[in-house]
């Protein structure tokens, strides 16, 4: 099952085969960024028509709200500012002077994911899950 997903600024045509050596790339542009291991992200295939990609992270700020994603999370799955990219749709910011660690609705988050997605080229999902903790951020994908 080849899949084009839309990940830290790029759409990556992912399959079973190919999804360690996306993982590695996508672990070095995340390295770029941060200069260190502060973000580390892995990927798998549980199912025939599923993807999960997890980032884990360290921050001592709390990153977690019922509900809603941090803004830094939102970035980091999408490759917001990374090299320039920008969503095609983008999803709220928060209002100038807001602090670093703001959060957004998830629905809204999905809704923009989704429709940029689209507009990149990638696959077409059935389902868009999220788990949130305080060590990581899920995105499972359904096709």
């Amino acid at each position: 099952m080849n899949k084009k997903i839309l990940l830290v600024g790029k759409v990556h045509e992912i399959e079973p085969s190919t999804i360690m050596s996306v993982q590695q790339e996508i672990q070095n542009d995340l390295d770029s960024v941060t200069g260190e291991r502060r973000v580390v992200f892995s990927a798998c295939n549980p199912s025939d028509n599923e993807f999960e990609f997890t980032f884990n992270r360290t921050s001592l700020q709390n990153l977690v709200e019922e509900g809603k994603i941090n803004s830094a999370d939102a970035d980091t799955i999408t490759g917001t500012g990374l090299n320039g990219f920008i969503m095609p749709e983008p999803y709220p910011k928060a209002p100038f002077g807001s602090y670093f660690n703001t959060f957004i609705d998830i629905d809204d988050f999905v809704e923009s994911y989704k429709k940029s997605a689209r507009k990149l080229g990638a696959s077409r999902m059935k389902d868009i899950k999220l788990e949130i903790t305080p060590e990581y951020v899920k995105l499972r994908l359904v096709y």
